[in-house]
């Protein structure tokens, strides 16, 4: 496979500032066909080799953040995927926030995007999403339809942004 990071600017519209980077992984495979970053996790059978993929893929946009972008005042928007959530079973955020550290970064540069409807279903990830914000990560509820119930319950827990697409979506539609 050959990786690509790409960064999405999201902008402040009173300012027109850049205050984020919206991350997304193009995936070309040997027949040149381009792919999302989910063709990475089918390769993984095991928790194991499921938390590396994650945690490689989120330190690639990191370090293409650092190397693109304003890192010291832009968030940079990452996605945790669902099979990490559930790979990994405490102390979520803890050990990319050792490698964040090592790249100069914090945590509190750093916003989770994770699926609204999972957070919502599975007890697990509930868990994992406290654990990342007493890191101090922030985080962002994606959704496909949402409601104001949803919306309220995810303010409870502790989302502070929410999208209603992303950027994968756009580009697959391309």
């Amino acid at each position: 496979f050959q990786l690509e990071p790409r960064h999405f600017s999201v902008l402040d519209p009173t300012s027109k500032v850049t205050v984020a980077r919206d991350s997304n992984l193009t995936v070309w495979d040997s027949h040149g066909k381009q792919h999302g970053a989910d063709i990475l996790y089918l390769q993984a059978w095991d928790a194991a080799d499921v938390i590396f993929i994650d945690r490689f893929i989120r330190t690639l946009h990191a370090l293409h953040h650092i190397d693109t972008a304003n890192a010291d005042s832009e968030y940079l928007i990452l996605d945790v995927h669902v099979r990490h959530l559930a790979a990994v079973p405490t102390a979520h955020g803890q050990v990319f926030e050792q490698l964040l550290d090592t790249l100069g970064l914090s945590p509190r540069q750093i916003i989770f995007r994770i699926d609204a409807d999972i957070v919502l279903s599975v007890p697990a990830v509930l868990l994992a999403t406290r654990n990342f914000l007493l890191c101090g990560y922030t985080l962002l509820a994606h959704f496909e339809q949402p409601d104001a119930y949803t919306l309220s319950t995810l303010g409870v827990i502790g989302f502070r942004w929410a999208s209603l697409a992303h950027p994968s979506n756009a580009a697959q539609q391309e």
